[in-house]
């Protein structure tokens, strides 16, 4: 049977300790921080030792390993945290101008909607959408 904190999905993962519903985000980090960490060491083994071969310069890489893996760990959350806050800024943006043109696409049709019934000369009682949005006994 399964203790109830092994069953909670709100629990964390692994090292370094990430939310569940971030652990694709923390796959992505950590690959991209292992990816840099190791383009870092390639070009200081290049101008540092200037190795013969190519060989060398990969044995040499091998050999970081265990440092490069430290630096990838190091980093996976500060680049998780960078990716939040560009896909938000981006979220965002396309949110606020969803609502900026769903408010004038109401305003366009409750005008079209006015304009039309004074050109039948009835009378226009609806309000206009913020108040109807604002109210939500009313149909918008």
């Amino acid at each position: 049977m399964m203790s109830p904190q092994q069953n909670d999905r709100t629990g964390w993962i692994g090292i370094p300790s990430v939310p569940p519903e971030r652990a694709a985000q923390a796959f992505v980090a950590f690959y991209l921080a292992i990816a840099a960490a190791i383009a870092i060491d390639i070009l200081l083994i290049t101008y540092n030792h200037q190795p013969e071969t190519w060989q060398l310069t990969a044995e040499r890489v091998f050999d970081d390993g265990g440092q490069i893996v430290a630096w990838a760990l190091a980093a996976t959350w500060p680049l998780m945290e960078a990716m939040r806050m560009v896909f938000a800024t981006i979220f965002e943006k396309r949110t606020y101008q969803r609502g900026k043109d769903d408010a004038n696409r109401l305003w366009r049709e409750w005008l079209r909607r006015r304009e039309q019934a004074e050109e039948r000369g009835e009378t226009f009682d609806e309000p206009p959408p913020d108040i109807s949005r604002s109210n939500p006994g009313k149909p918008a």
